[in-house]
């Protein structure tokens, strides 16, 4: 985040690729398998919304 602030004086708009899911059938995943890999997506863009909103 600083370093966009220090070159473009702003953010204008954040993107959020990251995520995780066992390589394994989908149809063998447990739930806390699955719940872990959807929190660790929607607490990545919660995280880096509100890091961004902060500056």
């Amino acid at each position: 985040m600083k370093t966009a602030l220090d070159r473009f004086g702003r953010i204008d708009a954040l993107l959020n690729i990251a995520g995780a899911v066992p390589q394994i059938d989908l149809f063998e995943m447990t739930d806390a398998q699955w719940a872990d890999s959807a929190a660790l997506q929607l607490h990545g863009a919660r995280r880096l919304t509100m890091r961004a909103g902060m500056h």
